[in-house]
């Protein structure tokens, strides 16, 4: 009787799941798609490399209207591809939860802001917000300027040169800034051009791309098993050591600096000034009874910020160069901006000065237009939704395509065309306002995009009021390539001139 109870208890369970299977692939089949392999699903069609990728990815979204349907193995997709289509996914206070690519960034990031969700995520999301307030945003430009200059200072000797790629540079001043700002300590990256924290940066984003795409390596066991188990175990620890020194580092100083002040609300840094950074943040709250953070929580918060704070601003950065150095005059309505804005000579770039640099400003946001940081956004329904009137079982997960989403010639007349007129006057207000989304949008947007809108404006501003940057490149020629940000692949060739 025990072995005919099992078997019917396992027999009725097989059956419930291959029914709600059929009935979740019968909903998903009504939404249009390339055809599939069995078990396989388009899995095959998705190994090839992250530039195959990029392009095999946009063909799938074509397959419908704004909607589409893919499957990884068993594991069912939708691409959306219209800012229709995704209005309703990313304004919803519900539908929050990240989609299975975190699932593998978290032994790296944690449980963070990137990537938790519920009330895990409302609570970080609420403690975090003071860190990006506009007065301690404006504290920051100092920190922007100082590393933006030593970016210029290593750029001099390149002047005349032939055309070199200035992507690394661009990538260390970028660590500077953000180990500064939000960690409170001076690496002093930029000196130091074999660094291994950013070679792990990449080498984990391409392993996180990897077991995103084979199946057989979403399973910690899986992973363990392959040849990528130990390499991934390498790259964790290199990254780890470097958040875990940056933590240690900024907590001698806060409590020293505890010990020794009425208050703990403001660290004094080396230079005199008050500065609030991020992770004091962090360590304040760890502190109280009521919220507390555990060293663990610590290290998430940092490692995502750590990356997330300079990868996308660094991409910007080059793709902007690259577009500017293609586009000579409008390189030159840019420093036209410049001498008005700032004057002649040396100087120190203000918050106020930022506000005025409009069309600087266009120009960076046509370069997240055309190359986004994260040209796709992932999303898990944990309930049922409708989108573009068909029906999405719970445990669907959703793919935005933000790079389409940008080139949609509904939106963007001449998509392809460099254009930052596009962000000025009527044209950027009759747009539909989820055809712009390179910091996703609704409750989970990014909470630092002000800062980098920021960092971006200062470091391009120094940069091209110093010298004229030249760029003879392709969008071929640059090769994209999907990490977990777009990055040219054979990096960013240009040549550089002294101004007058």
């Amino acid at each position: 009787m025990f072995f005919e109870t099992l078997l019917f208890v396992l027999f009725f369970i097989f059956v419930s799941m291959a029914f709600k299977r059929y009935r979740k692939v019968r909903l998903l089949e009504r939404i249009p798609g390339p055809p599939a392999l069995p078990l396989l699903g388009n899995t095959l069609e998705l190994l090839g490399s992250r530039k195959q990728l990029l392009q095999t990815l946009i063909n799938f979204s074509k397959h419908g209207n704004g909607i589409a349907r893919i499957y990884l193995g068993l594991k069912p997709y939708v691409l959306l591809s219209k800012c229709r289509s995704v209005e309703g996914l990313l304004t919803s206070n519900v539908l929050i939860e990240k989609g299975r690519l975190y699932d593998f960034m978290r032994p790296w990031l944690g449980i963070s802001l990137l990537t938790s969700t519920g009330k895990t995520w409302k609570s970080r999301r609420r403690l975090l917000t003071p860190s990006f307030h506009f007065k301690i945003l404006e504290d920051f430009v100092e920190v922007f300027n100082h590393q933006a200059l030593r970016l210029v200072d290593k750029l001099q000797s390149r002047v005349g040169d032939a055309p070199f790629n200035v992507c690394p540079l661009v990538e260390l001043c970028s660590l500077d800034i953000i180990m500064e700002t939000a960690m409170g300590v001076d690496i002093n990256a930029q000196n130091d051009e074999e660094c291994n924290y950013l070679k792990a940066v990449h080498g984990m984003s391409d392993l996180i791309m990897k077991r995103h795409f084979a199946p057989w390596l979403h399973s910690d066991i899986g992973l363990k098993l392959s040849r990528l188990g130990k390499k991934h175990s390498e790259l964790l620890s290199a990254l780890h050591a470097m958040s875990l020194g940056a933590i240690k580092t900024r907590r001698t100083a806060y409590n020293k600096l505890k010990a020794e002040k009425d208050s703990n609300k403001d660290i004094q840094t080396d230079g005199g000034k008050k500065r609030l950074v991020f992770l004091d943040i962090l360590l304040e709250t760890s502190e109280q009874p009521d919220r507390p953070l555990s060293d663990e929580n610590i290290r998430a918060e940092v490692d995502t910020f750590i990356f997330a704070g300079h990868e996308s601003v660094a991409t910007t950065i080059n793709f902007a160069l690259f577009l500017l150095g293609c586009h000579p005059q409008i390189q030159t309505r840019v420093v036209q901006e410049l001498h008005e804005v700032l004057g002649e000579g040396d100087v120190t770039i203000t918050s106020a000065a930022l506000r005025g640099m409009t069309f600087l400003e266009a120009c960076i946001k046509e370069a997240l237009r055309l190359f986004p940081p994260f040209p796709f956004l992932s999303r898990r329904l944990h309930q049922p939704a409708v989108t573009d009137g068909y029906q999405l079982p719970e445990g669907t997960d959703i793919i935005i395509m933000v790079y389409c989403i940008h080139r949609d010639p509904e939106q963007f007349p001449d998509p392809d065309n460099f254009n930052p007129d596009r962000f000025l006057g009527a044209e950027a207000a009759k747009r539909h306002p989820f055809s712009f989304i390179p910091f996703s949008a609704g409750p989970r947007n990014c909470i630092g995009k002000k800062f980098g809108m920021m960092e971006m404006k200062v470091v391009l501003a120094h940069l091209l009021r110093t010298f004229e940057v030249t760029c003879r490149q392709t969008v071929d020629e640059l090769g994209l390539r999907k990490e977990l940000t777009l990055r040219p692949e054979h990096g960013v060739m240009i040549t550089l001139q002294r101004r007058g």
